[in-house]
Order: C-alpha cells, then sequence, then structure tokens
C-alpha cells in the first residue's frame, strides 16, 4: 500500500493497522484498491467514514450498498 494511502487509512480508521491481513481484506472489499490510483482509494475510505460512525462494519455495510446500487444502475441500463 503506498503512504498516501496508508496515511488516509490511518485517519479515518485508525482501529485498523496500516498492514496485515485483515487490513488488505479491509481495503479489498470497501475500496478500489488495488485497481484504482491513490486519490480513488482516498477519497472512498473519506466518504466511507463521513456516510458511517467510523466503524469497521459500518464501512463494509456501506461499501456493499455502493456496489448494489452500481450493479442495480447497470441491469437498468442494459435492459434498455
Amino acid at each position: 500500500m503506498c503512504q498516501k494511502c496508508a496515511d488516509a487509512l490511518a485517519e479515518y480508521y485508525p482501529q485498523l493497522s496500516t498492514s496485515g491481513q485483515e487490513t488488505y481484506d479491509f481495503m479489498m472489499c470497501t475500496t478500489c484498491f488495488p485497481f484504482g490510483d491513490a486519490e480513488q482509494t482516498v477519497r472512498q475510505l473519506k466518504e466511507m467514514r463521513e456516510a458511517t460512525d467510523g466503524s469497521i462494519g459500518a464501512a463494509y455495510a456501506y461499501a456493499d450498498a455502493e456496489i448494489k446500487k452500481a450493479l442495480d444502475g447497470r441491469k437498468k441500463a442494459s435492459s434498455i
């Protein structure tokens, strides 16, 4: 993980370390990490933190809901 992403993770989710499997899983499941750039990843971390109570569980739920919205939008667009 780049330093910019590690710094954002420490700022928005200080209860996680900046390394280890739990952190990797969290980043993979809730952000575009490792496929997006640092700016996208930082923006997603900030957005999740602002939209939730800051807990890890709430972040997972928020990311899941966002993915479902995106998939629903694609399904609607492809059925036209």
